[in-house]
């Protein structure tokens, strides 16, 4: 089975890697633009505080995507490093435990078409009370897309939707009543497209409110 390469794009005499397209970058800011849109009106509709049942996040978003697709192990490669950005907003059904959901956009830095969007929902359960640091951990499945690099793949499709789930852990840093800093965000992020598992690291850190 012909699989999308991760790897680094081969040498070929008289051209250079592709720097990133206009259309990408615009692509990417309209993402931001309504993700941050999106939150900040659930954050003005039900007036966050650190009493409230919604909290809302976006950040940056870091994903290793695990090349070694036939064998389920955490081997990666700097060469499949994407980019992107996370938002969630969460709805508190009591002092712990929340419902989750997430959309998440990662980006070839290089150039490429290649990129992983993500939409998944699910459980958290967090430690909201705590005086100044609040650490959580949570559970999500949804679906993940996954784009191909076109210079590079022979699949008779260049994307793919299928299942995708994470775990992770996190820890936020509260500095006012409605608002804390996310230090860490860690999933493991497992993607199913092309038919294969994909075992995959994702990072982030941004803005709780």
């Amino acid at each position: 089975m012909n699989l999308p390469c991760w790897s680094h794009k081969p040498k070929i005499a008289g051209l250079t890697p592709a720097s990133p397209t206009i259309l990408n970058i615009m692509y990417m800011k309209k993402i931001i633009a309504l993700a941050v849109l999106v939150l900040a009106s659930f954050g003005v509709a039900f007036g966050q505080s650190s009493d409230s049942k919604f909290e809302n996040y976006v950040g940056y978003q870091f994903v290793r995507i695990n090349p070694d697709v036939t064998t389920p192990s955490f081997r990666f490669e700097k060469s499949s490093d994407l980019h992107g950005i996370n938002a969630s907003t969460t709805y508190y059904v009591n002092e712990r435990f929340g419902v989750t959901a997430e959309l998440g956009a990662n980006f070839d830095a290089s150039g490429s078409r290649k990129g992983l969007y993500t939409a998944m929902g699910g459980a958290t359960f967090k430690f909201r009370k705590a005086h100044t640091l609040n650490p959580f951990i949570r559970g999500l499945v949804g679906v993940g897309l996954e784009r191909a690099n076109n210079e590079l793949t022979t699949l008779p499709s260049k994307s793919d939707l299928a299942l995708a789930y994470a775990t992770g852990v996190g820890l936020d840093a509260r500095v006012s009543d409605k608002v804390s800093i996310r230090l860490i965000q860690a999933d493991y992020l497992r993607t199913n497209n092309y038919g294969v598992p994909q075992h995959n690291l994702r990072l982030g850190a941004g803005i709780v409110f």
